[in-house]
């Protein structure tokens, strides 16, 4: 079997992550996002959060794309 892809890798730097201010309609609180890959052909679709204490986002669905959620500070209640 062969392992090699002809996929490249994803390689960020934290310094080079560039956060914005973003929301949705039903979304509550403060929340910036950064997009790592929205090029679900070459990875899965990755964004990092930051929420400030007791944001709310709504529950909405992803149709071409699987969401993984990292929590690295704080707590995430789902659902």
């Amino acid at each position: 079997m062969d392992n090699h892809s002809t996929t490249p890798d994803i390689i960020l730097k934290a310094e080079a992550i560039q956060w914005m201010d973003f929301t949705l309609p039903g979304w509550t609180g403060k929340t910036t996002a950064a997009f790592i890959n929205t090029d679900v052909q070459k990875a899965p679709f990755i964004a990092m959060a930051k929420l400030e204490p007791n944001a709310n986002l709504q529950r909405h669905y992803h149709n071409v794309a699987i969401e993984a959620v990292y929590v690295v500070e704080g707590e995430l209640i789902n659902n």
